[in-house]
């Protein structure tokens, strides 16, 4: 039901460095109260939306439309869509379709070259250590992966390579980081 694009806007004619992010959907225009929340947490800052309904007026209810949201990443520059754009993307529509939660844990996937359910083994993990001791917060865990993106990333570079059974050799690259 969802297709997304995100792409880097034009120099001269947005001279802000933002990127664009289109939803392609027929369920109407998104509710801001549900999409901004969602591009939040996937570490987006949001500086403008438009919607285009694209149907007829017969169309009712079930008319394409698209939601154009103009974004930058969490320190004011452009999304780098090369290295970082199919993964925002499926991250998107995954969180969208409610495949996966919605929560700030998803900002890995932009910090980090984790995919969406890459930082949901981190999301389970932090549910875990909650479980083992009630000391630790799963806030202070999360502020925590965030603040340390990469070390978030080696994290699950060593779960991978500890059970993986095709990584015999990852496991030795993945402890030595």
């Amino acid at each position: 039901p969802y297709r997304i694009d995100l792409h880097n806007s034009e120099v001269d004619r947005f001279p802000e460095a933002t990127s664009f992010l289109r939803i392609y959907h027929r369920a109407g225009t998104l509710a801001l109260n549900r999409v901004f929340p969602i591009l939040e947490n996937l570490g987006f800052r949001i500086i403008e939306q438009i919607s285009y309904p694209c149907g007829l007026p017969a169309d009712r209810g079930n008319a394409p439309v698209i939601d154009i949201f103009r974004v930058q990443d969490d320190q004011g520059r452009r999304i780098d869509t090369d290295r970082q754009g199919h993964r925002l993307e499926e991250a998107l529509l995954e969180v969208l379709t409610g495949r996966v939660k919605n929560d700030r844990i998803n900002q890995l996937v932009m910090k980090t070259d984790l995919r969406i359910r890459e930082a949901g083994l981190l999301r389970t993990y932090r549910a875990y250590l909650s479980q083992l001791s009630a000391a630790t917060r799963p806030a202070f865990i999360t502020r925590t992966l965030l603040a340390n993106p990469l070390c978030a990333a080696h994290l699950f570079r060593i779960f991978a390579a500890r059970f993986d059974p095709a990584a015999e050799a990852g496991l030795v690259a993945a402890l030595s980081c």
